[in-house]
């Protein structure tokens, strides 16, 4: 299964910043007027809620915290 939104965030966070192949994600950091770092910081936030939503799918959910340990792991 593919969740290229998780993906996308996942990227973000490890300071890659958006893919231009996501616009929807690269849009709003845009709009927000957010910097490389904070970039980084709120896709990581983004990546935590999304892996906590018990609304969220279990397998969308289960891959956001695989791509989160990844992040940690470096």
């Amino acid at each position: 299964m593919q969740f290229p939104e998780i993906d996308a965030l996942a990227r973000a966070a490890a300071g890659a910043g958006p893919s231009p192949s996501d616009p929807q994600i690269a849009a709003l950091f845009n709009a927000l007027g957010l910097v490389a770092d904070q970039r980084a910081s709120a896709a990581r936030q983004a990546l935590q809620r999304w892996a906590e939503d018990r609304r969220a799918p279990q397998a969308e959910r289960d891959h956001a915290v695989r791509r989160l340990a990844e992040l940690a792991a470096g």
